[in-house]
């Protein structure tokens, strides 16, 4: 029990931290592939007031008071990838694993190319017990990696993902405390 509240606290503080500065990057149009490609203010939230809204109130902490403005968005826009994404992420902060999983499913259905609902996605995987899920999504992420080789304007989230997915999985395989050595 205590190592898997240890797990997955060390899984949301990975998330978390890539989150924020992938998210903070993003609003203020700048990373380490800032120029032509790169997300702006208006790319991350659209012209949604709610998404908006949601995103602030998401990034000051309050994921449990984001929660229903990222569900208002998606009454009108149910596959919008941008509020299922954050929507995932939040509900993995939560500690709502099964919502998380269908939320990051549709944001990577509807945006496969993007690393983050990927990489969230896997680390939800891995919480939920699906290594082989999350080593698949681990894969895709490998095929942006090799597919970028570090020039595309998702490289940085590119790396930061695998390293994630990566961590989550190695995390979940350690033995514990009172687990036998194998």
């Amino acid at each position: 029990m205590l190592q898997k509240t240890f797990i997955e606290c060390l899984i949301i503080a990975t998330a978390l931290i890539v989150l924020s500065q992938n998210a903070s990057a993003q609003a203020h149009g700048s990373s380490a592939n800032s120029g032509p490609g790169a997300y702006s203010a208006s790319d991350l939230y659209g012209s949604n007031a709610t998404l908006r809204q949601a995103m602030d109130t998401m990034q000051a902490g309050n994921y449990a008071m984001a929660e229903p403005m990222f569900l208002e968005v998606l009454q009108s826009k149910p596959k919008e990838p941008r509020a299922n994404l954050m929507l995932g992420v939040t509900e993995m902060v939560l500690g709502k694993w099964e919502d998380a999983k269908k939320y990051l499913e549709v944001a990577v259905a509807a945006s496969p190319r993007e690393p983050d609902p990927r990489s969230r996605l896997g680390v939800t995987l891995v919480q939920l017990g699906d290594i082989e899920g999350a080593t698949a999504q681990r894969a895709e992420l490998a095929k942006m990696d090799a597919a970028c080789r570090g020039k595309c304007r998702n490289a940085k989230w590119i790396a930061d993902g695998l390293a994630m997915v990566d961590s989550a999985i190695a995390t979940a395989k350690a033995p514990g405390p009172l687990d036998p050595p194998n």
